[in-house]
């Protein structure tokens, strides 16, 4: 299968734009959230 990159480098270039947080970082804390949710 293959596996989407997202490039952001035309976005940085025009607008300035950079993520401030990686994916890994964004899906570790949803998963944390919805753990915390599961288990009160």
């Amino acid at each position: 299968m293959a596996r989407r990159l997202p490039d952001v480098s035309k976005l940085r270039q025009f607008t300035g734009f950079s993520p401030a947080r990686t994916l890994d970082d964004i899906i570790a804390d949803i998963m944390a959230e919805k753990r915390a949710k599961a288990y009160a």
